[in-house]
C-alpha cells in the first residue's frame, strides 16, 4: 500500500487515511523525541508526564487528520491511468547492426 502511494497509484479512501495516520504517527514520534531531548538538555532529566501529554496530544491530531482525510477522500476522483510510453523509433535497440 505504501509503495503504491509512493508510485502515485490509486488508493481507496481507507488506504489514504491509513497512510495519513502513519505519517502523523511518525511526526508524533519525532515531536516526542524532540521534547525529550530538549528536557534532557535543559534540566538533565525527563518529565514523563509532560512527554506523555505531548505525545497523546500529537497522536490525537494525527488521528483527527486521518479521519478528515478519509472523509475528504470519499469525494476525490480516482487518478487517471497513465499509458505506458513506447520507445521512440530509431532508439538504440531498434538500429540495425553495421
Amino acid at each position: 500500500m505504501f509503495y503504491r502511494s509512493f508510485l502515485g497509484k490509486n488508493l481507496t479512501p481507507a488506504e489514504r487515511a491509513i497512510v495519513r495516520f502513519v505519517e502523523g504517527m511518525i511526526g508524533v514520534a519525532a515531536l516526542a523525541a524532540g521534547t525529550a531531548i530538549v528536557q534532557v538538555v535543559a534540566t538533565s532529566q525527563v518529565d514523563v508526564a509532560t512527554l506523555i501529554k505531548v505525545a497523546l496530544s500529537a497522536a490525537f491530531i494525527a488521528a483527527w487528520q486521518a479521519i478528515l482525510k478519509y472523509l475528504r477522500a470519499q469525494l476525490d476522483v480516482p487518478l487517471a491511468p497513465v499509458a505506458p510510453v513506447a520507445p521512440a523509433s530509431g532508439a538504440a535497440g531498434d538500429m540495425p547492426a553495421t
